[in-house]
């Protein structure tokens, strides 16, 4: 069964979609991609650092972010990275977003001990870095496991060589007819 889509986007560069089922698909459509009405809405990023997502261009649907982290970073319990991902602040606010990782980590500890020193801090600020630490922390698990995965993956692969190489210089002879 075909839908009707009635609602069409106006824009040259529109042309070869369908259309829209209701009008607000096309307000949508067209405050996302084409800025329209206000422009896009808050920018939800991709909760892992390495990801061009982080940091460019985020999603303007939750939907959208969890298919992304299903699909991309094969994540199974999206739910847990969204917890620790709410109310972190947004990618580009912190100055340690555009040092290296190795300074990004050094800074983080050293906010850190200053907000254990000073208890003035806004609780919102605390529970903000409480909540970037728990992302790191569960980025560094899932990194570390993928890391596992790919040794044990290569630790069968020499297992098979060299059974492989053995059978070969047992039927190898020294006077040349194995």
């Amino acid at each position: 069964m075909e839908h009707e889509r009635p609602y069409k986007c106006d824009k040259p560069q529109c042309a070869k979609l369908l259309g829209f089922t209701y009008s607000g698909g096309l307000l949508r459509h067209e405050r996302e991609v084409h800025g329209m009405h206000g422009g896009p809405k808050e920018q939800l990023f991709c909760p892992i650092k390495h990801c061009k997502r982080h940091t460019e261009q985020g999603f303007t649907r939750r939907e959208n972010l969890q298919e992304h982290l299903r699909r991309v970073h094969k994540l199974q319990d999206v739910d847990s990275v969204e917890a620790a991902a709410q109310d972190v602040p947004t990618p580009g606010t912190a100055p340690s977003d555009h040092d290296s990782d190795d300074e990004g980590r050094a800074s983080k500890r050293k906010r850190m001990s200053v907000v254990s020193q000073n208890e003035d801090l806004p609780e919102e600020d605390v529970r903000a870095e409480l909540k970037k630490l728990r992302l790191d922390n569960f980025e560094l698990k899932r990194m570390w496991e993928a890391q596992r995965e790919e040794i044990g993956e290569m630790k069968q692969q020499l297992k098979q060589l060299t059974t492989q190489q053995h059978i070969q210089l047992q039927r190898w002879r020294p006077d040349g007819t194995g």
